[in-house]
Order: structure tokens, then sequence, then C-alpha cells
């Protein structure tokens, strides 16, 4: 316990493995296949270890957060699954090139991942490509890949159309979704959250002055909503860049984490549906009214009259692991290193245990030299 800042800072010193005990159920449902458990329990390790190895925390005076800022820790008691998971992958770890990858997971793909430089972004212009998080398709009909042109947003609409599909995510109920709000609603959110985000980042919500992009300040009330659409989208599926023309203007969204901030449904100011279907389903088969972000990045537009649905597939950022996938590639038999490997690319899976033995005698001669 220190003080710092006038505020108490509590700091629990506790091993890697028994650390892993409590993340572990915290991070995925115990009920998950044993061997999803245990690729959670490496991916958890290594995510753990990174933050270690390069320092992150180390200035606010600890390791890792106990939030989603590095992983949830003690949200959940222990759990004989989870704990075996985490003993019986006991100091193992991915790395590339000799060290700690960015092990990021997800809860649910929408059958395709993502790469991370389509995610991860701070500008217009996209960073270099890691070589261990490169989007792959695991989509498949009869056997077959599902084949879509990433350029082209009617052939996205249609594979976001798409509901009953063989991917790993084995019934999560994000598998597919729609979210349709009318433009009064879109309005509503906007300039809920717009000024919000470009207060955040004024790479990433831009105006159009001519036939530039540019950063300005964004409206009290951007005015009434007259369309919206991608203008941007990765090899991998996700949206980049989202364009809204409004009666004051047109204004630039870029980055899937900015989108969904901004388009949030809960600010509506009226009743927004989210239709829901897991990958079994024939047709949409629950809803959740008001969800506070749109669930994924992987999304396409279809505008009938002044109403935009939004279809799109899976629930978080996308890059790296889906938990649900993994459970279901586990269901599939696939072992923990096989899913790993599914979900990162160009990876070792190595033990980073240490065991210190200490030389007796040396000891003891040592200390007869210092005296």
């Amino acid at each position: 316990v220190a003080i710092v800042g006038a505020k108490l800072l509590l700091v629990n010193d506790v091993s890697l493995e028994s650390y892993l005990t409590k993340v572990v159920p915290s991070e995925m449902p115990a009920s998950f296949h044993a061997e999803a458990l245990k690729a959670q329990a490496v991916a958890a390790r290594t995510y753990a270890y990174a933050d270690i190895y390069n320092r992150s925390n180390i200035k606010f005076g600890y390791t890792v957060d106990d939030s989603i800022k590095s992983q949830v820790y003690n949200n959940q008691n222990t759990n004989n699954n989870t704990t075996n998971a985490v003993n019986n992958t006991k100091g193992m770890i991915m790395t590339y090139n000799n060290e700690p990858i960015n092990a990021f997971y997800y809860s649910t793909s929408s059958g395709l991942t993502a790469t991370s430089n389509e995610v991860w972004i701070n500008s217009r212009e996209l960073g270099e490509i890691v070589p261990y998080l490169i989007g792959r398709n695991l989509s498949k009909v009869n056997g077959e890949i599902v084949t879509f042109d990433y350029q082209n947003e009617t052939s996205m609409l249609a594979f976001y159309k798409m509901i009953k599909l063989d991917t790993p995510d084995n019934n999560s109920p994000f598998h597919r979704w729609v979210t349709t709000m009318n433009a009064t609603q879109l309005k509503n959110t906007l300039n809920a959250n717009m000024k919000i985000s470009y207060a955040a980042n004024p790479n990433l919500v831009l105006t159009k002055v001519g036939d530039s992009w540019v950063k300005q300040a964004i409206p009290n009330d951007i005015g009434e909503v007259l369309n919206v659409g991608v203008s941007k989208r990765g090899s991998s599926g996700v949206v980049i860049e989202l364009d809204i023309e409004t009666a004051s203007g047109i204004y630039k969204i870029v980055n899937q984490y900015t989108i969904r901030f901004t388009i949030r449904p809960m600010h509506a100011g009226s009743n927004v549906e989210t239709r829901r279907a897991r990958n079994t389903d024939n047709t949409y088969t629950s809803t959740a009214n008001n969800i506070s972000i749109l669930y994924s990045g992987f999304f396409a537009i279809e505008k009938i009259a002044d109403n935009y649905s939004f279809y799109g597939g899976g629930n978080g950022h996308g890059v790296g692991m889906s938990q649900y996938g993994a459970s279901g590639l586990g269901n599939q038999g696939k072992i923990y290193r096989e899913i790993l490997e599914t979900y990162y690319q160009n990876i070792e899976i190595k033990d980073i245990t240490y065991s210190y033995q200490y030389n007796k005698d040396a000891i003891s001669a040592l200390i007869e030299s210092l005296d």
C-alpha cells in the first residue's frame, strides 16, 4: 500500500501462475472446452509476460493492471477447470523472434479474423503488418471457404447477411447481428459522440473541406443525416473508414474502435433493436435493445429509405484468438497448440519456467572472502 497523488495505491504481489488462476476464469467461461481453457491460459500468460518484459506499467509501480487495460483479474473465483488449464500449461508462452507476442483475444469472430494493422490505427496511414497477427477466413459452407470481395460493399453485405455458416465459433450468440437505426437516431448518437471521439484523437474524426480531409472542430449539431457508408475496408473484412454525409458537411470516422464508440445505439434517443443469430440458425433468433456499442467492426450497411441497417458478425476487435472459436476448435478435437496456431501465425510456443539452483559451497566461499 502506497500513497500516490493523495490516493491509496494497492498492489497485489502474486506469482504469475497464481495470478493466472484468477485471470483465466475472469476472461473465459470455465464451461468452455478444456483445450480452449489451456489456449486461454497460454494467451493470458503471454499477455502478462509481455507487460512484464516490456515494463509497460513499471512507472505506475506495478507490472500489470487488474482491468481490461491488462487483463481482468479476480472478477471470478478460481475454478478447477481453469486452474487445471493453468497448471497443465505451466510456463508456456507464445513468442516471435524469441520475444513474447501481443497475444490479443476477444469473444467471437465473424468467421473472419482481423489483420492487426487494419484495427489498431492512429491515422489514415496503416502501420506495418505484424507477422503473427494476420487475418484469416475461417468461414465455410459444405466444406468450401466462403469467398468475398472486400473492395465491393455489395459482396460484403451478402457475406454478413449469411447466417448458417461453418465457423469455429459454435453457439456464440454474436455470430451474426443486425442493428437498425433511422436517420434521427443516427443524428442523436453522432451529436452525442462525435465531439468526444474528435477530442480523443483528432486524426480519426475528419471533416471534408474541398477535396481534402482535415482536422476541424465538430459542430454541436451536425444536422440531418443524409447518408452513411463504408469508404475503406481492410482485406480481412473489417471496416477502416466510415463516411457520414449530413446537412452540415461530410465527415470521416477512422478506425473500427472509433466507429463503434461513435455510433452507439444506447445514445440514439429512442429504442434501437439488435437482432442476433448463432451459426447454426436459419434466421435471427434473439434480440437486444440499446446495446452500448456496435458489437464489432465487421459489418456492412444497407440503407432503405431513412433506415440504416448495420449487418455484422462477431463481438470484439477481431485480432488474435476468438474465445468462442477456441472452444469450437476444442470440440473438433484440436489441442491447445493447434488452437493457438490457428489464430496466431509464425509463432513458437516456449517454456519460460526457470528454477534457480544455488551453489551452497560457492556462496559459503564468497561469504568467507568478504569476511
